[in-house]
């Protein structure tokens, strides 16, 4: 008893035991789940990739989740989502490690922070890769501050397959080690690519596999269009809540201190400044570098339209690690400069006001409340309770894993527990006209006319379809390109 009293005297066993008693409440009271389709099509893969190999190496869904949630996926979707819910926490005391590495101060808030970080919350419920992309990250930056690069670079270098975007975060490392003259670890950063194309080439025959398979770089999908250059500036701190301020502050500190003189000893060296110092080339370059790195390069996606870039804002979440270590910097600064009674109130407000933004800005909870109802747009889970009801009528009317299923929306599988890779039970929509008789035809305002890129009309149209049930929502919502959503569900005659 005295040893539980001991750790919960400690701040951050406080942050850790009343955030694993949030998060786990959200999971297990969850209507839904963060990420849609892709929470979906992730598992999915993961439970079938040792049935369809090619599945393995598939650079949509990442070679490095596929693989490693594979075993964990034949549980059941629950599972890949409680591991994922794991990561979280194993990154915030990762978190904690650094800001304890980097000799901080009050280091209980780093957890705290990342764990009330909206873009962390807000994803707890998924089978998203963004949690394992940004353990790469996270890692990196630990062995960094051990002063053990190899081990770390070895680890970032798989980071790309966890998610793209990872590319962008070995661009910043490479930058690191070239301007602090650590030249030796630079060839480790291709480990993971060599690794990987090998085993890419081996069973594609193409020799530029990470290349010639990339989704993104040969995307033909042209429905998601662009956005705004702004879009994750004005999105910045409903995503990563106050935090995202400081980072500005810091930001704006480091830009001037990069143009200010260089200051010369009495011998007319220069002095060793924040650039020479390992705490500072971390700050610099692996928190701040890759920070402003990573957002600038969705940033520019978005804004011009490249790579099937839907100006998501959960992608954030793999940097959300390096802004948390920033703002605690800038924290600790402001609350050194004042006194011990501003410092409490300060501390308070800063609690609440996590805590608040947290709540707040969770899409579950706000489908919960139903406030998307009352702008008409999709809460969390608002697709996959229409397609629960439309398969739901299929399996009261005859439906037969005989029939092969044309859809464009993954849920459809998790509903009838069919293997979408397995021609027998699923073609996608875009192939209708090569349904056989009694094939099944689910249509969705979402997928239908985006990825699938089938219009309604063209189903209503054939006279070899059988139109058979329209489902729609209790409440109406738009979906993507502003169409509203309505299944329609036809058999071939």
């Amino acid at each position: 008893m005295n040893v539980l009293i001991k750790i919960w005297r400690k701040p951050e066993a406080k942050v850790f035991l009343l955030a694993v008693l949030a998060y786990s409440t959200l999971v297990i009271f969850a209507t839904g789940v963060n990420g849609g389709g892709d929470t979906f099509v992730h598992y999915q893969m993961s439970r079938y990739c040792w049935q369809h190999h090619h599945l393995l190496l598939n650079q949509w869904g990442k070679p490095v989740f596929t693989v490693l949630f594979s075993p964990i996926a034949q549980l059941g979707l629950q599972a890949v989502i409680w591991v994922n819910l794991s990561l979280i926490f194993f990154e915030a005391y990762l978190v904690f490690q650094i800001a304890k590495g980097l000799k901080m101060k009050r280091i209980w808030l780093a957890p705290f922070l990342f764990l009330t970080c909206p873009v962390v919350f807000d994803n707890a419920v998924s089978s998203l890769t963004e949690m394992i992309c940004a353990l790469f990250l996270i890692l990196f930056i630990y062995w960094s501050i051990q002063k053990r690069f190899a081990i770390g670079s070895l680890i970032v270098s798989f980071m790309p397959f966890a998610r793209s975007e990872g590319f962008v975060i070995l661009g910043v490392v490479f930058l690191f080690f070239c301007f602090t003259q650590r030249w030796k670890y630079t060839p480790l950063l291709l480990t993971g690519s060599l690794v990987l194309n090998l085993l890419g080439y081996l069973q594609t025959g193409k020799v530029f596999w990470i290349f010639d398979d990339n989704p993104y770089v040969n995307t033909a999908i042209t429905s998601y269009g662009s956005g705004n250059f702004f879009h994750f500036f004005i999105w910045a701190l409903p995503v990563f809540g106050v935090g995202f301020l400081f980072v500005l502050y810091y930001s704006w500190k480091q830009l001037r201190k990069l143009w200010a003189p260089v200051t010369m000893d009495e011998r007319g060296t220069p002095k060793k400044s924040y650039s020479y110092l390992l705490k500072e080339q971390i700050m610099f370059w692996l928190l701040l570098g890759s920070f402003w790195a990573y957002f600038m390069a969705h940033t520019m996606l978005w804004w011009l339209g490249m790579w099937a870039s839907l100006g998501l804002t959960r992608v954030m979440f793999v940097v959300a690690a390096p802004m948390v270590i920033l703002a605690l910097h800038e924290i600790n600064k402001y609350l050194d400069s004042i006194g011990d009674e501003r410092k409490q109130r300060f501390t308070k407000g800063l609690i609440g006001i996590c805590v608040f933004w947290a709540l707040a800005t969770n899409t579950l909870l706000l489908t919960a409340m139903r406030v998307p109802d009352a702008f008409g747009v999709a809460g969390v889970g608002a697709e996959e309770k229409v397609f629960e009801e439309a398969c739901g009528w299929l399996n009261a009317n005859g439906y037969s894993k005989k029939q092969t299923v044309y859809t464009g929306h993954i849920y459809v599988f998790v509903c009838l527990d069919i293997d979408p890779n397995d021609p027998k039970y699923y073609r996608s929509l875009k192939d209708y006209r090569e349904a056989k008789a009694e094939d099944i035809i689910i249509w969705d305002g979402h997928y239908g006319p985006n990825e699938e890129n089938t219009d309604l009309s063209k189903l209503e149209s054939d006279s070899s379809l059988e139109y058979l049930h329209e489902f729609r929502p209790k409440i109406a919502f738009k979906t993507l390109n502003d169409l509203p959503f309505f299944i329609k569900v036809f058999r071939k005659k």
